[in-house]
């Protein structure tokens, strides 16, 4: 990946810092998308994965498991936030190809959840 977690964290505070509503980073193979308007940020890696990110801090609850399909709107988990849940959904149809967290745990704000593999 032509990102480092570290460096995205990096961008989102810049981003967040000086206001911006919006940011396309392609780097190496893989395009950031950051908006202010609370849509979640996606990058998608380069080949046919896209890779889901979390939309905010927040407990995951996974309703999509490795190897299921989904279809670009469906939820593939949700985000348990104070009092509140944030449905997260596929933006592409294909298979869920890897699940980077355990279902219950804490997640920051654009921690990879899980990969999609297009198709």
């Amino acid at each position: 990946m032509g990102v480092s977690r570290e460096e995205l964290t990096s961008l989102m505070e810049t981003f967040e810092d000086l206001g911006l509503s919006e940011l396309v980073l392609s780097v190496g193979g893989t395009r950031v998308e950051l908006t202010s308007d609370g849509k979640p940020p996606t990058m998608t890696a380069a080949g046919a994965l896209h890779q889901v990110l979390a939309p905010s801090i927040g407990i995951v609850r996974l309703t999509s498991e490795r190897g299921g399909r989904v279809r670009a709107g469906d939820v593939v988990c949700t985000l348990d936030v104070w009092k509140s849940t944030i449905a997260v959904s596929a933006e592409v149809d294909g298979t869920v190809r890897t699940v980077h967290v355990a279902d219950g745990t804490m997640v920051e704000y654009g921690q990879p959840l899980l990969d999609i593999e297009h198709g």
